[in-house]
């Protein structure tokens, strides 16, 4: 389960799975969280330092139904990041008595860098020329074509025309596509 879990998370969602005061599973995101004190594994379950958070948290915790909870919004109080924490229904262990609870944690305003290597993979699949990775590559940084136009001492049409060549190879009619694709690649890979 581990490789599964991490890989379907990606790098944005954090993956906890607990029972009572143990934690039985946590990718790397959410061993992050543990261990910056955002959210805690105690006898009650999951908790964290906001006490209204907190009681949704118990609540979600203790229905059966926790998959029909609607997401529970966690603010870290040093720093103001939020994040979004969804309690999955529990699940009993095999061969005991206790039950064992999933939650998933993203946090939301969160920019992530776009990776070189991902673009790079993702242009390939893709058959993009060394070129249109490149603009491919500015349009996801959201680098303006005219500065990536002359940061690489091409005429701006040119750019236009590698974008124009990466929409048609991706299948998709505007830019917010080319992320969305994207994003879907980076999810799986």
């Amino acid at each position: 389960m581990p490789a599964i879990a991490d890989t379907i998370s990606g790098r944005t969602a954090g993956i906890i799975v607990f029972s009572s005061d143990e934690v039985l599973y946590k990718n790397t995101k959410a061993e992050k969280l543990l261990s910056k004190g955002i959210l805690r594994v105690g006898r009650d379950g999951i908790s964290c330092k906001d006490p209204d958070a907190n009681s949704c948290l118990r609540l979600a915790q203790q229905s059966n139904q926790a998959q029909n909870c609607q997401p529970i919004l966690l603010q870290n109080q040093n720093d103001g990041r939020q994040f979004l924490l969804k309690i999955i229904a529990p699940i009993n262990t095999a061969g005991e008595s206790k039950q064992a609870c999933s939650a998933i944690i993203v946090e939301i305003g969160e920019e992530e860098e776009i990776d070189d290597e991902d673009v790079m993979q993702f242009g390939r699949l893709f058959q993009l020329t060394k070129s249109e990775t490149l603009v491919l590559s500015a349009v996801l940084r959201l680098m303006p074509l005219k500065q990536y136009a002359e940061q690489q001492g091409i005429q701006l049409d040119t750019a236009h025309k590698q974008l124009k060549q990466v929409m048609q190879k991706l299948c998709v009619n505007n830019q917010k596509s080319i992320f969305r694709k994207f994003e879907r690649y980076r999810f799986i890979s």
